[in-house]
């Protein structure tokens, strides 16, 4: 009973930690694509400043990049409860 209890505790861990490898993983395409939207909205709003664009596209980046921080926070919150997780079973 003993062995079994600590092969799922070791098991869960396991699934754990391969969550946060994740998540990591996902937070850095995530400041990849907020560093890839702000040069897109800079672009878009020098070619409005110089009225070649339109500022709808200024907008529609904006938009994108607030998503994306949004999403960020998502991944931030995810992280910080598999971290407890894991303390969790390790305790």
């Amino acid at each position: 009973q003993e062995l079994t209890t600590l092969q799922d505790l070791v098991l869960q861990t396991k699934k754990l930690y391969y969550l946060l490898v994740v998540n990591r993983n996902a937070f850095q395409i995530n400041h990849q694509n907020r560093e890839i939207i702000q040069k897109v909205i800079d672009a878009a709003m020098a070619f409005y400043e110089s009225g070649q664009g339109n500022y709808a596209e200024v907008l529609k980046g904006q938009i994108e990049l607030q998503t994306v921080e949004e999403e960020q926070l998502g991944l931030t919150a995810e992280k910080e409860m598999i971290i407890a997780l894991i303390n969790a079973l390790l305790n």
